[in-house]
């Protein structure tokens, strides 16, 4: 038998069981939760805002979903070098100065020790 709860509420009700020796009834009481969602605790592309996209002068990096949790940040050229590293960044927004980059792709890496996402932005001027 299965029960789908419709409401987060406590549910009751009576179970009766019938065998050869007789019948029974046992009463139950159980608390009916609604999972919309399961957190994993990884990290999501879809939960870090890296914008404008493309970026001339600042790249805002918004983070506000993860609430304060320490994230190395780092943001790599095409050609794999590093030009910009931050470790155990917990701010919801980091604006970072790309004024000085040159025109291309460049790929942000975000990661929290048990999972890693990467983002591509443009720099055009």
């Amino acid at each position: 038998m299965d029960f789908t709860p419709t409401v987060a509420q406590v549910y009751t009700g009576d179970i009766t069981i019938i065998t050869n020796g007789g019948t029974g009834t046992l009463t139950v009481s159980a608390d009916g939760a609604i999972i919309t969602a399961i957190d994993d605790g990884l990290l999501k592309a879809t939960s870090i805002g890296v914008y404008p996209n493309p970026a001339t002068d600042i790249v805002t990096i918004d983070l506000s979903k993860y609430n304060g949790r320490a994230l190395d940040i780092q943001l790599y050229d095409m050609s794999g070098i590093k030009t910009f590293d931050i470790n155990q960044y917990k701010e919801a927004i980091l604006k970072l100065d790309v004024s000085g980059y040159h025109n291309g792709l460049y790929l942000v890496q975000f990661t929290d020790g048990k999972s890693t996402v990467q983002k591509k932005i443009m720099i055009r001027k």
